[in-house]
């Protein structure tokens, strides 16, 4: 009889040092945290050089063409930036990040082709012939309201579960979606 009391005290000490632990929430990826991070700040950069328009005087042709050529190679250098930012970073430090990295590669590549292509068409453009230039100016618009319509990179980037997750933990990260740090 004492022996099987011992045993099934035995059973059940050793059932109960065997049983599962509680689970908590996973440990945070704090690199991809602060890899995240260091791509916001930058977002958050061109976003401040987007937000700078160029004051254009619709009296003054050769000035608003001017302001808005420098306003096109702004935005083509703070899309180069972006990209030189994600270049250097090197690869998130989470599993299968590259694929989320490069199609944000991607969307910068073809918005700085946009960019650039408009500023081209614009420094082309003749401001003594009005219909001409109201007609590159319409394009140009056209052209930059396609790059600032379409979706930033942080959208490719949080095609990846885990970098997703860092962008709901960094600082930086939450103040583009309006959240508080």
């Amino acid at each position: 009889m004492k022996r099987r009391l011992l045993l099934g005290i035995s059973l059940a000490l050793l059932g109960g040092c065997s049983s599962p632990a509680q689970a908590g929430p996973p440990p945070a990826n704090t690199a991809a945290i602060a890899w995240m991070d260091k791509i916001c700040v930058q977002v958050q950069a061109g976003g401040a050089q987007l937000a700078k328009l160029p004051k254009i005087d619709p009296t003054q042709p050769q000035q608003a063409k001017d302001a808005m050529a420098g306003y096109l190679g702004t935005l083509a250098d703070a899309v180069t930036a972006l990209s030189n930012t994600l270049t250097s970073s090197g690869a998130p430090p989470v599993a299968d990040g590259r694929p989320a990295v490069d199609k944000a590669m991607i969307r910068l590549a073809n918005a700085k082709t946009t960019l650039d292509a408009a500023r081209t068409k614009l420094q082309h453009a003749t401001v003594t012939d009005p219909a001409s230039y109201a007609r590159v100016m319409n394009e140009v618009g056209t052209d930059i309201s396609a790059v600032t319509a379409a979706p930033g990179p942080t959208v490719d980037l949080r095609t990846n579960n885990e970098l997703n997750e860092a962008y709901g933990q960094a600082s930086s990260c939450r103040k583009l979606d309006g959240g508080k740090s």
